[in-house]
């Protein structure tokens, strides 16, 4: 192995700026955004195998993660003619989880931190003439760890599969975490949130707390808002409280209320679940045709669209009631 880590030294030194420029531009990755994991699924997947020859062949558009700076965590794919497959480091921080002199294969939620055994390596080998714990075993992961500010390590996973015979390999995915000294599994990837998701396991009642939604941020008026189905603590807009919202869902089983407060929608009204109207109001203040549906009786309504001829359009609603008092301020209001 030490001359074809020669090779592969002198073979990266040629390609110089060239070859940072490949890499950062080559983004071959759909990246997820999130405060602690960096994901990317590689798309299309990157494979590599037997070329002509002895040459070694390197594959230069494989960005660890969608933010990782040039100088770290950047992987060179590459395989020899002596069938072995591997990674080429670009910055020596970076390390992988070992068995013996190869990559240790990791089943998915195998955990990866600082009490396993990595190994640090200008080029580090997959699998070589048949040899390694990874070729010939379907789709596994690899641990590894950086650090991404120079001082503490991350911890991350590769998604891959080699080739029996140490033939050739495929990179499917790879994620780290980017909270410096906090374990990763195999296989994890961010929890993505939905902006306007009341969560079904919301701690209080109390719509304008902004924990009790799905990203954390109390909806504006510009985001569409779903009350789930099972939730345990059904929201409530209390007295004094003004909420807004764009469209709105209230799914079967769940329920809304509104006590003395105020609800502005400014899409559609859906209403599968329970209204409890309290002595509360809706307007609909929309911009644009809205519209009601399912079951539903409020108590005050506002109609405040300020479309030239679009309306608020109930006539498709299973019912419809006001039992307080309806205005019309602005628009057209079409009833059930």
């Amino acid at each position: 192995m030490k001359n074809t880590k020669t090779k592969l030294k002198q073979r990266l030194n040629s390609y110089g700026k060239a070859a940072a420029a490949l890499i950062v531009l080559g983004g071959v990755g759909v990246a997820d955004v999130d405060a602690q994991i960096d994901h990317k699924d590689y798309d299309p997947d990157i494979s590599l195998s037997k070329g002509g020859g002895s040459n070694v062949t390197v594959k230069t558009d494989m960005p660890l993660g969608a933010t990782a700076n040039i100088s770290v965590g950047k992987l060179h794919l590459y395989y020899d003619g002596s069938y072995s497959v591997g990674i080429v480091v670009l910055e020596k921080s970076l390390q992988f989880l070992k068995n013996g002199n190869y990559a240790k294969a990791l089943s998915v939620d195998a955990t990866i931190n600082d009490a396993q055994s990595f190994k640090a390596a200008c080029a580090f080998i997959f699998g070589k003439n048949g040899s390694g714990d990874l070729q010939g075993q379907g789709v596994k992961y690899v641990g590894f760890r950086f650090k991404n500010d120079g001082t503490n390590w991350n911890y991350g996973w590769l998604k891959i599969e080699v080739v029996d015979g140490s033939k050739g390999v495929t990179v499917y995915e790879s994620a780290y975490e980017s909270t410096h000294s906090t374990s990763i599994k195999a296989g994890e990837v961010p929890v993505l949130s939905t902006p306007g998701l009341w969560k079904t396991d919301a701690a209080t009642t109390v719509w304008n707390t902004a924990t009790n939604w799905d990203d954390g941020v109390v909806p504006l008026a510009g985001v569409d808002v779903v009350i789930p189905t099972g939730t345990t603590n059904q929201p409530s807009i209390g007295d004094l409280t003004t909420a807004v919202c764009k469209s709105i869902t209230i799914e079967t089983g769940s329920t809304l209320t509104i006590g003395a407060g105020k609800l502005t929608v400014a899409g559609n009204w859906s209403n599968s679940g329970t209204f409890t109207a309290g002595t509360g109001t809706v307007e609909f203040g929309g911009s644009a045709e809205q519209t009601i549906g399912g079951s539903t009786t409020f108590k005050n309504l506002i109609i405040n669209n300020t479309h030239a001829t679009e309306k608020v359009d109930a006539s498709g609603a299973t019912s419809c009631n006001v039992t307080g008092s309806l205005n019309v301020t602005d628009g057209v209001f079409k009833s059930k």
